[in-house]
């Protein structure tokens, strides 16, 4: 869990106390994040496995993110854990590059 740079400026950068004030929720977060970051987006899939692979339990996943800089609660939002919601981030931050112009 050295190297998740990517993963890091998303939840800090993207996903911080205020998100909502500027992205409407977290998704839209994701989104700008997707369209706006082509140096870090594209390695998002690979630091989050590298993540779910050192983290044994939600818990420890949870305070990883945390770490991270990550000001959201994925459960708050309706979804089952953290590894399910970070999953679902890469597929959406994937398929943001893959509809993208400049892909």
């Amino acid at each position: 869990m050295n190297d998740l740079k990517a993963l890091h400026y998303l939840v800090a950068a993207y996903l911080h106390e205020d998100f909502a004030d500027l992205y409407g929720s977290a998704w839209g977060a994701v989104d700008q994040y997707a369209r706006d970051e082509p140096e870090y987006a594209p390695q998002l899939r690979r630091e989050i496995t590298e993540l779910l692979s050192t983290c044994e339990s939600e818990s420890a996943l949870e305070g990883a993110l945390v770490d991270l800089g990550l000001d959201y609660l994925p459960t708050g939002d309706g979804w089952a854990s953290h590894r399910t919601w970070l999953l679902a981030v890469a597929d959406r931050v994937e398929e943001i590059l893959r509809s993208s112009p400049a892909a």
